[in-house]
């Protein structure tokens, strides 16, 4: 949906924003659209993935809302075994710390976590039905939307 119509779904930054923070975006684009790397892509390749427009940044990083909540630590990505290398690069480590805990052994031994959002544009998100669609599993759901869509 965010290929698509990334202006209803919020996934627009403005254009004084737009560029991409990782230097190798242009490598991954083809992961622009997997929803296993949507936020993290939107969010460090904005050009490379054409996420840019006129929702600014700032706009939507105030947004972002925590609590604590009990969760099961577990991989979201199916290719966590075989990317273990990118655990501590320093370019992979956020990406590979929310997409890979287990495997990278980042698990807290309580099973408190901190619930939060990992999509900064969850709000319209919300407002656009996101958390209501049955077409997004729930695991879809808590991996981006986790606190907006109050699944913790």
């Amino acid at each position: 949906m965010d290929y698509f119509c990334p202006g209803t779904c919020g996934s627009c930054l403005s254009g004084s924003f737009c560029r991409d923070l990782n230097p190798g975006c242009t490598t991954m684009r083809q992961l622009c659209n997997d929803m296993n790397f949507m936020g993290f892509m939107t969010a460090r390749c904005a050009r490379t993935c054409q996420r840019c427009n006129t929702t600014t940044l700032s706009t939507s990083v105030s947004n972002t809302t925590t609590s604590s909540c009990t969760v099961q630590c577990t991989d979201t990505a199916t290719n966590c075994a075989a990317n273990i290398g990118f655990c501590n690069n320093s370019q992979y480590f956020n990406l590979m710390s929310q997409k890979c805990p287990a495997t990278c052994g980042r698990c807290s031994n309580s099973g408190i976590s901190t619930c939060m959002d990992t999509n900064l544009n969850c709000a319209a998100w919300v407002s656009n039905g996101f958390c209501s669609n049955t077409f997004y599993s729930n695991e879809q759901k808590r991996q981006f939307c986790r606190r907006s869509c109050n699944l913790y």
